[in-house]
């Protein structure tokens, strides 16, 4: 391998890397449990017939992985928050933000 081909491959792959989705979440401690059940799920039933008998275990790793619900349940909470400043039932709509020097 020569030096242009490393010096090539470098910045390939950190770019790819935010382009293409995460398929392996071992590496990641919180979805390697629920990445292990749908696999194991997947290799009882096989891919098609697991497609559907194992649809429980592929929307929990989504979710582990995507965090949607947790994304739209932020978003709820900061229209509420907008909606009550606009309504008047909130002084400001964000808390100030604590001196420089506060820790």
């Amino acid at each position: 391998m020569s030096i242009h081909q490393l010096q090539l491959d470098a910045p390939i792959k950190a770019f790819s890397g935010h382009l293409l989705p995460r398929v392996d979440a071992q590496l990641h401690e919180t979805c390697a449990s629920f990445e292990m059940r749908m696999a194991d799920c997947l290799e009882a039933y096989g891919y098609i017939n697991g497609q559907k008998k194992c649809r429980d275990f592929i929307a929990d790793m989504q979710e582990c992985i995507i965090n949607g619900k947790q994304k739209q349940r932020v978003q709820k909470m900061r229209e509420e928050r907008h909606r009550q400043f606009k309504n008047g039932e909130r002084k400001e709509c964000y808390l100030k933000t604590p001196e420089y020097d506060a820790y």
